[in-house]
């Protein structure tokens, strides 16, 4: 029964251990727990590349490292690092999410991107574990170390040995993540991770087994072991490559580069000194050499297919071969030319590399100054010979050959005259002269077989001895230019008759610069006639002088900068100066020539200058007169309708009952001022429109003067006294003085103006009027204590409108036209006004009058002459273009007796197809304004196809630029509305007078 029970447990303990295995090999099995990953690089890039030991890496190698730990990272999924015995890393890598996240997470909190200073940080949770509580104790201790990895997994390092002696330690992370809330939130805030991440990263990694743990960590121990001997048995070799590097030195020291390959010059065993010096390239198998020193792929194919029979010849003689000339691209990418020897030894293939780069540039040299030579000779238009000295022909250049129009194998050997079908030596040969000489002999000839002039020049070239062994012959064609030289002799002729005689001052100058280059002065080399009439200035006192010496300094600055500019940017110039000793003004044209030398071409234009400035002057009349009408339109109709609301307005009162007998007489006296008010504006503007028109005739008679100031004084008394100021006369003339011939009605209103304007710019105070006799006039005066003028008003004040232009007038009644009124008539009595002002004080106007003279001039009103227009007019065709229907039946009726039929359009189109449709019409009366088309563009359609026609403008507008605008558009005149017969009578019989 015991024994039973021994053997079932035993067979329980046999099925259990089976279970296990099987247990293991089904994990393993699943391709989910063993996962060959790619290898991890991190963002921070391989810290191996620190590595200054190099024992391990430089012995094993990064890749054989990897493929030595791959297993081991199939197993644990976690990380391994390689350490050499300084610290510095040999190989390390992170398979598991879980490592990678942690060492990442770590290396951001060094803050740097550069690895070694993060590696010394100290910040660098991962690597500072591994190293200085794992790594290292390893190292120091010999042994096998197991700690806790900072990263909640376990830690164990193996120290590498090579010998006795430690040279590293591998290290490796295994166990299993924390999964608990506490460990994973201690970790997120070590690292600075994400909470949910890093539980992420902790779920998602598959838990090893026991087994394969300890599986991994024999795995290790092997691992460490290999290493150890790979470096053992590379160090043994390092000691046989000293033997060696002996050799290699002597080979090194050759003045040749050299190489040495592998018998089947594949692998490159050795490269000399001088051939990494020479090429920088040394790479490791002659493939390798063949992609660097020939980069170009068909080349690199041609030198390949070159390389191989001198190869094979070498093996089968093993001598020294030269297998010929190869361009070796260097790794600057500059290219040398070179030799390449081969001779094959026991146990490999020595290449010896000559450099004929110099060498090879040195013959392409010689052979581009032959062809250079060649192509000079062969490219000069003259013909040049190289003779014996018997005249025969060595050769041509291909001019000479084009020339004789022969080939030169038939050319060489005959002598030079021959080859012109002649017997004899040229007469005038300057070979012949050349070779008695033994100096360059030149003479011109004509040659009657060619047709043509040559300027022939013989060169005898001579040998060490002093002997004449060739000559030269150069030969130029100069037909054209002897032809030319007539042509040139009578253009110079041409030239000076046109220079001479032109109506345009002209001059040639030649320009002189200082020591800097910079164009400092001209010289007169040449002036014609005209210039003396323009300028004044004679020829003879200006040919070779210089500008600074004619014109004053800042004048001729101005000058020299102007021609210099034309010297230097070769483009010809145009300007207007001001010359003072002519007092003219005139235009200069300056046109560059060769040899510093320069053209100028003058003419006088002090007319239109004069004109220019003339028309300017009037267009800012024109201006200022049209910008001080519109003006004054616009203060017109406040002025006019001031009073005439008075008056409209207490005429409606007076209709009111039960209005009492004063009341009646306030209202009547202000309808009676009103009136007066605006029958002074009317009367002003009636005298200024004569005035402007012209209209304005003056009644020479014997006048009192000092009655017209008695009266005026009389008159204006009450008025001055109601506003609590003194009115005071002053007159020194008697009697007899006071009466003198003039327009009493003028110095009346002359003097009134002045006194109501006193009147009205004072306040309190005195008026005071005066006239005395100075000299040959009497001076009158009418002073005041008002407002005063400001000192640049004083001249403006007597402008027509000024007041209504005046921008900063004050609230006073009035059209401002009085002062210029009165300035009219005193101008057309033959006297002057001014005025003496100050703000504030007062002023004091005068004026003067001829005493007993008779006035300078008398205005006399324009007539019409309407009498009898239709006689002298032929019966018109006419189109009346007129949408107001009393105007058009006005014009209809004023046309009767011109016209022998009379059209009527109510628009601009209808104006313009009327004149498509009648191309008769003979005139047309076209209103400015009306519905759609108006009158200017309707002129503008109507002049594209009948230019004839005669177009007269009309319109209600009368302001400024209507006329010209009329014009401009096509009209050939203009009358403005309201139109009076006669003067549309005398408007037609202008153009169609019999």
């Amino acid at each position: 029964m015991n024994i039973e029970n021994t053997d079932y447990q035993k067979l329980t303990e046999k099925v259990q251990e089976l279970e296990a295995k099987l247990a293991k090999t089904q994990w393993l099995n699943e391709k989910d727990n063993i996962n060959s990953a790619e290898p991890y690089i991190p963002f921070y890039g391989d810290v191996t590349e620190l590595n200054t030991g190099q024992t391990i890496l430089n012995s094993v190698g990064k890749e054989n490292l990897q493929i030595l730990t791959a297993e081991l990272m199939d197993l644990l999924d976690t990380s391994v690092a390689i350490y050499e015995k300084n610290g510095d890393y040999a190989f390390g890598t992170f398979n598991s999410g879980w490592c990678q996240l942690l060492d990442a997470s770590a290396r951001k909190l060094c803050n740097t991107n550069d690895n070694k200073t993060a590696l010394n940080c100290g910040k660098w949770l991962c690597h500072d574990d591994c190293w200085n509580n794992s790594a290292k104790a390893a190292i120091i201790s010999k042994r096998a170390t197991y700690t806790d990895c900072i990263g909640a997994i376990k830690l164990y390092a193996e120290p590498i040995f090579v010998g006795n002696e430690v040279v590293g330690v591998i290290n490796v992370g295994y166990g299993n993540p924390p999964t608990d809330e506490k460990s994973l939130k201690e970790l997120s805030a070590k690292f600075n991770i994400d909470f949910e991440t890093l539980k992420q990263q902790a779920i998602a990694y598959k838990p090893r087994p026991d087994f394969i743990i300890e599986v991994s960590k024999k795995r290790l121990k092997s691992i460490a072991i290999l290493i150890g001997e790979i470096i053992s048995r590379k160090q043994a070799e390092n000691g046989q490559r000293e033997s060696e590097e002996r050799l290699k030195s002597i080979i090194n020291e050759s003045p040749f580069p050299i190489a040495v390959t592998d018998l089947n010059n594949e692998k490159v065993l050795y490269w000399s000194r001088s051939v990494k010096e020479m090429f920088g390239h040394s790479p490791k198998t002659v493939s390798e050499w063949y992609e660097l020193a020939y980069p170009d792929g068909e080349y690199r194919k041609k030198v390949i297919e070159q390389w191989k029979p001198y190869l094979k010849k070498a093996q089968g003689t093993r001598r020294t071969i030269n297998t010929g000339e190869y361009e070796i691209t260097c790794k600057n990418g500059s290219v040398k030319i070179c030799e390449l020897y081969i001779q094959f030894i026991s146990n490999g293939l020595i290449i010896t590399i000559n450099e004929i780069t110099e060498r090879k540039k040195a013959e392409e040299a010689l052979i581009r100054q032959k062809n250079l030579l060649e192509g000079i000779i062969n490219g000069i238009p003259d013909v040049l010979a190289i003779q014996n000295t018997d005249h025969t022909i060595e050769r041509y250049n291909r001019a000479g050959y084009e020339m004789l129009n022969m080939a030169p194998e038939v050319v060489k050997g005959k002598k030079c005259y021959e080859l012109l079908g002649r017997n004899t030596v040229c007469d005038d040969c300057a070979t012949n002269k050349a070779l008695k000489t033994g100096q360059m002999q030149q003479t011109e000839k004509y040659v009657p077989e060619k047709g043509i002039y040559l300027d022939c020049r013989s060169n005898p070239i001579l040998d060490k001895e002093g002997n004449i062994v060739h000559i030269v012959e150069q030969l130029r064609d100069i037909t054209q230019y002897k032809l030319s030289e007539k042509a040139l002799l009578e253009s110079e002729k041409t030239y000076r008759d046109t220079f001479d005689h032109s109506i345009n001052g002209l001059c040639i100058h030649q320009m002189l610069y200082d020591d800097c280059g910079n164009p400092n002065d001209c010289k007169y080399l040449e002036v014609n006639r005209s210039f003396e009439s323009h300028t004044g200035l004679s020829p003879v006192n200006l040919i070779g002088k210089t500008i600074r010496e004619i014109y004053p300094e800042k004048e001729a600055d101005g000058i020299i900068e102007l021609y210099g500019k034309v010297l230097i940017s070769g483009i010809p110039q145009q300007k207007e100066l001001f010359f003072k000793p002519a007092n003219s003004w005139f235009e200069i044209s300056v046109f560059p020539m060769q040899d510093h030398n320069f053209t100028v071409a003058i003419q006088n234009i002090t007319g239109r200058k004069k004109a220019e400035q003339e028309l300017v002057i009037a267009k800012e009349k024109a201006e200022a007169s049209d910008r001080l009408k519109s003006a004054f339109l616009a203060n017109m109709s406040h002025e006019i309708r001031t009073p005439m609301n008075g008056i409209l307005g207490f005429a409606e009162l007076l209709k009111k009952p039960h209005l009492t007998g004063n009341e009646q007489q306030d209202y009547i006296r202000i309808i009676e001022k009103s009136g007066a008010r605006m029958l002074s504006i009317i009367n002003d503007i009636i005298d200024i429109s004569k005035i402007e028109a012209g209209l304005v005739k003056l009644d020479i008679k014997k006048t009192n003067i000092n009655e017209k100031i008695e009266y005026i004084y009389t008159f204006f008394k009450p008025e001055v006294e109601a506003k609590g100021m003194k009115l005071l006369l002053k007159t020194t003339l008697s009697a007899r003085e006071a009466v003198i011939k003039t327009d009493g009605e003028k110095v009346y209103a002359i003097l009134t103006n002045l006194v109501k304007n006193s009147i009205k710019y004072s306040k309190d105070g005195k008026i005071e009027i005066g006239c005395k006799k100075r000299d040959e006039n009497l001076e009158f005066y009418v002073k005041d204590t008002g407002i005063g003028i400001p000192k640049e008003r004083q001249e403006a004040i007597f402008e027509r409108f000024i007041q209504a232009d005046n921008a900063n007038k004050m609230a006073n009644q009035g059209a401002g036209l009085g002062l210029s009124i009165t300035r009219a008539y005193i101008e057309m009595l033959g006297g002057k006004i001014w005025v003496e002002s100050e703000e504030k004080v007062g002023s004091a106007f005068y004026f003067t009058l001829p005493y007993n003279s008779e006035p300078i001039k008398e205005t006399v009103a324009q007539r019409f002459e309407s009498s009898d227009i239709a006689g002298k007019v032929r019966k018109l065709k006419i189109l009346i273009a007129e949408d107001d229907e009393v105007s058009e039946m006005l014009l209809n009726e004023e046309l009767r007796s011109v016209g022998k039929e009379i059209l009527i359009a109510k628009s601009g189109t209808d104006a313009v197809e009327s004149c498509r449709n009648n191309p008769d019409i003979d005139l047309v009366l076209m209103d400015i304004r009306m519905p759609g088309m108006d009158g200017y563009e309707a002129t503008r359609q109507i002049r594209e196809f009948n230019k004839g026609v005669v177009i007269i403008a009309q319109t209600a507008y009368g302001l400024s630029r209507d006329r010209e605008k009329a014009i401009e558009t096509g009209c050939n005149d203009y009358i403005s509305k309201p139109i009076k017969k006669a003067e549309l009578l005398l408007l037609i019989q202008k153009y169609f007078r019999n």
